[in-house]
């Protein structure tokens, strides 16, 4: 007499080396109130199913019990099923709430409310943490290009949630001249799911480093860390296989050809020479040398021959190869 209520009890157990375990339960004593049993804290991933089995009960059993549910967004808690429908197993009423978690991320305190026949209640609350974590994008290697020629590579991306579909988006850097984006999007299995094919046919632009940036976001908009990358447009020098001019005499006709071919693939566009004798002169569309030398003398020449992108060229590539030769004129 007196000491009617619900109480919450804290039963431990330990082991002879000191290991414990513990459990909390709540017990009516002489209390005509409905009584929740503990619940811990929940954590769920937001776009999954909230499966959770709440247990309460009254000391004088004036079931049936009904649950109600605050704090939650809209659609809030419901009993899926009570156990059994509108009867009693050992003492207790079970509610089950079933249902797929499309609130926001964060945490939400929610408050249950027990209330039996005659209208008394009793409250509980936990603590629901909804969670999402951000897809990841796979390692992207540097991508060496020539210039001109087809980039085409792909980047992937996952998720652990398994919130598909993905949506990859490439950035690029203010002001570059260079724009990415996914020409092709598609799903397949593995850890990342997500393909993004990208590519661009022809690259044409300045032979140096781009650097761009990659971020995936999920169904729920939670978006990934950015992954960087680099793109290095090259150029290689043509290659003259000339290997040496022919000499001759003064006020004779002369001519030579210089042989010249690109690495790359490229049209050579321009030859040009310097230190040719007065009254010689090349080409500069074919590569020929030809005229009359006026002047006897050893003249050492530089030729040249220049690829179709050597407007976009620079450092540290080239595209322009150059050889020297020694012309004697007699």
């Amino acid at each position: 007499s007196g000491n009617e209520g619900n109480y919450t009890l804290k039963i431990t157990v330990s082991d002879d080396k000191g290991a414990s375990a513990a459990k909390e339960c709540v017990i009516g004593i002489g209390s005509d109130l409905p009584l929740i049993q503990p619940i811990g804290d929940q954590i769920i991933t937001i776009g999954h199913e909230f499966d959770y089995k709440i247990v309460a009960g009254e000391f004088n059993k004036e079931y049936p019990l009904t649950f109600s549910f605050s704090g939650l967004p809209s659609p809030n808690f419901s009993c899926f099923s009570t156990s059994p429908a509108g009867g009693e197993i050992n003492g207790n009423y079970n509610c089950r709430v079933k249902q797929k978690i499309e609130y926001e991320v964060g945490d939400y305190m929610v408050k249950v409310k027990v209330e039996d026949k005659n209208n008394d209640e009793a409250t509980a609350s936990f603590k629901l943490t909804v969670r999402n974590e951000p897809p990841t994008i796979q390692s992207i290697q540097t991508q060496e290009i020539i210039i001109g020629k087809k980039l085409d590579f792909t980047v992937k991306a996952g998720d652990e949630d398994n919130h598909y579909p993905l949506t990859i988006n490439v950035t690029t850097s203010e002001g570059s001249p260079l724009s990415l984006s996914c020409s092709q999007n598609s799903q397949g299995a593995g850890t990342h799911k997500t393909s993004c094919r990208i590519i661009l046919d022809p690259v044409i632009v300045e032979t140096k480093d781009y650097n761009f940036s990659v971020t995936a976001t999920d169904y729920y908009n939670e978006v990934s860390e950015p992954a960087g990358f680099t793109v290095k447009v090259k150029n290689n020098p043509p290659q003259i296989a000339t290997p040496s001019l022919p000499d001759t005499i003064v006020c004779q006709n002369y001519e030579a050809t210089i042989s010249a071919s690109d690495p790359d693939g490229h049209q050579l566009t321009k030859y040009s020479a310097e230190g040719l004798p007065a009254n010689l002169t090349i080409n500069e569309a074919s590569g020929q040398i030809s005229g009359i030398p006026q002047s006897a003398g050893d003249y050492p020449i530089n030729i040249s021959a220049f690829d179709q992108y050597h407007n976009k060229t620079i450092s540290p590539y080239s595209a322009i190869g150059s050889k020297n030769y020694s012309l004697s004129v007699k």
